[in-house]
Parts: structure tokens; sequence; C-alpha cells
């Protein structure tokens, strides 16, 4: 009873986006977070939205993340509300990666794909050490060596050369030793959820964190859980996206309506804007340095610091006035320019203490 009274309290410091989110009971839906919108908050609320007034069970709930920190807070926050809860009901929540080995270690026949249940984790440059290795055991011809890590990692290739036949040759060597890289850990999860389709059967809802940063092999695993009666609930930021370098899918929204058919929710960023724990009031003022920050009525944030002024709204876009021209241009902060503006309030000699 009193874990539903903490729930009860969660529930009600949610503004009327974020509930909309949490007790939307479409089969998919897409939730278009803006920065400072409370997005983690919305994500473990609809966790416990499901598990108290829906009876859904923590087992049958993979909640997926990019990162260990995402993850753990995520479980932080459920402990502080329940701390009765068993580790083993929290075997979905984790990372990617995290939940694909938990799946393979104590769910899925990995020795169907010739892997003992005691398989480890290799990282790339492992990897590539054995590569070169069998390069040289079986003298390979290989064009540009010096991309191999690249060329691995091609479904086809352009050159004529041997480098399928080390893709196999590979493949073969990490069975040999019991080794999986990290994608491969996705890529064999997923491989086994279609030749056992009904062991995954129990998996209720499937929830995604910063679902923006998917790759194509996240996408497919995410498709591989997905049957007809799963749910799918995704946060994220459109406007964020930043493993791009890595692959992130483009127009991953787009993607994931199109296909799931989902319900589309944005929860606009909360008007009080908060620096470094340091909550800026109306008309509150801060000097220090030659720096001003200033917090208007009209919910607008403005940083004066010699001749350039930044002007943030709470939706995440800015007008910047150019340091020559004088003349205002609007841009879309992205998580590279928050950090960049929390680090120029942070700098010497200036203390967030608004009066």
């Amino acid at each position: 009873m009193e874990f539903k009274e903490n729930y009860t309290q969660q529930l009600q410091r949610l503004n009327e986006y974020q509930k909309a989110a949490v007790f939307d009971e479409s089969n998919a839906c897409l939730v278009n977070a803006n920065v400072g919108s409370g997005k983690t908050t919305v994500l473990i609320t609809k966790v416990m939205y499901l598990h108290y007034e829906k009876q859904i069970p923590y087992e049958q709930m993979v909640i997926l993340t990019f990162t260990n920190k995402a993850a753990n807070e995520i479980k932080e926050r459920l402990y502080a509300l329940e701390p009765e809860i068993a580790e083993e009901q929290l075997w979905g929540f984790g990372t990617f990666h995290s939940v694909c080995l938990t799946m393979l270690k104590k769910m899925l026949p990995v020795e169907n794909l010739g892997y003992t249940k005691e398989f480890m984790v290799m990282d790339p440059d492992e990897e590539l050490g054995m590569a070169e290795q069998l390069i040289l055991t079986y003298q390979l011809k290989i064009k540009y060596k010096n991309r191999l890590k690249k060329r691995l990692e091609q479904k086809n290739s352009k050159y004529q050369d041997d480098i399928e036949k080390l893709k196999a040759l590979l493949k073969e060597e990490k069975r040999r030793q019991d080794k999986m890289t990290f994608d491969e850990l996705l890529e064999n999860t997923c491989n086994l959820v279609k030749m056992s389709e009904q062991k995954m059967d129990d998996i209720s809802w499937i929830i995604v964190d910063e679902v923006q940063d998917s790759d194509e092999k996240q996408l497919e695993l995410i498709d591989c859980l997905k049957k007809p009666q799963t749910c799918f609930f995704a946060v994220g930021d459109p406007n964020q996206v930043i493993y791009s370098w890595r692959g992130s899918a483009f127009h991953i929204f787009y993607q994931l309506k199109t296909k799931y058919q989902a319900t589309e929710l944005t929860v606009p960023a909360v008007k009080s804007l908060q620096w470094h724990g340091a909550l800026c009031s109306r008309e509150a003022h801060c000097r220090a340095a030659g720096r001003t920050v200033i917090k208007s009525r009209s919910g607008i944030c403005m940083i004066r610091f010699r001749r350039l002024t930044i002007l943030q709204a709470g939706s995440g876009i800015c007008m910047r006035r150019g340091f020559h021209t004088g003349k205002w241009r609007s841009f879309t902060v992205c998580r590279t320019s928050q950090k960049f503006l929390n680090m120029f309030l942070k700098k010497k000699a200036f203390h967030s203490k608004f009066r």
C-alpha cells in the first residue's frame, strides 16, 4: 500500500502533457520530449503506471537504454519507491547490449549457434587483432588493411580480395574461442528469438529511452521482440541525435510511426529552467564577471556576455545575436550547445545565486 502511495505522489507531480504520455494505452506510442521536459520522469512513471494500475509484472517489461547510467537511474528510482523489488524482476532493464547478454545467458538456446552459456564478450580491438592473425595464418590477400575494421562491418565489398573468406574464418574462430562482439550480442539474440518465438511471448511491453539514437541493429532487435500483442513505448527527441557517427538511423520517428502505426505525442520543455540546481524565478537577475542572466515574465532566459546575447525559450529554440552583424538568428539547442551553455554559466567567478 505504501508503494502505491509513492506512485500516486509521483503522478501528481506531472503536468498534463506528461500525464497524457503516461496514460496512453496505444499499441505503439512515440513521445517527442524536448530538452528539459522530464522525459526520464515520464518513462519511470509509465513503468510504475503499468505495474500498479495495469498489473503488469516487471518481468514482462523490457526497458532499453543507451547508457548504463540511464539504466541505473531508472532502477534506483524504482528501488527508492519499492525497495522490495528483486533483481531478477528487472532482468529486462538495461542497455541494449546488457539485456541481450542476459537473454543469451539465461533464456535463449545459445548452444544452437555453437556457443556455450559461458561465452565471453570481446571488444573491437580484440576482434581486429584476431582478424589480423587469421590473415597471416592463412596468407589472405586483403586490400586497405588500414581500414580493416570498417571493411569487416560492411555487408558487401566492391574490392576483389579475400575479405569474405576472412569474415567466415573470423566467425568460426570466435565460435571456437567462445567469444562474441557487442554487435553479435544483438544479432544472435535476434536470430535465436526468430528461431524460438514462443519463448518471448511473455514480453508485454517494450519501452525505449532516447530512441532517436537507435541504429539499424537495435531497430531490428526491437522488431524481433515486438509481437502483435506486445506494446511499444518510446521516448526521445529527434533534434538530439548524438550517435549519428556510429550509424544511428535517420528519420527514426517517421520510420517507427509508419511501421507500427504509432501514436505520436509531444511533451514540451518545462517553462522553469534550472541551471545547476538553482531555479530561475521570474525576473531573477544574476550578474558576475560581466555576465547577466535574466528570466523574464514571458518564460525566456537571456544570457549576456560582452557582445554576445543568447535568448533561450523553454522549447529549446534560441535566438542568437552575432558579434558583428547585430542581427538575431534562430537555432535549435542540441545536447552539445546545451552543454556549452552550462559550461558558460559555470565559468570562474560565476555563482548561481539569483536575487
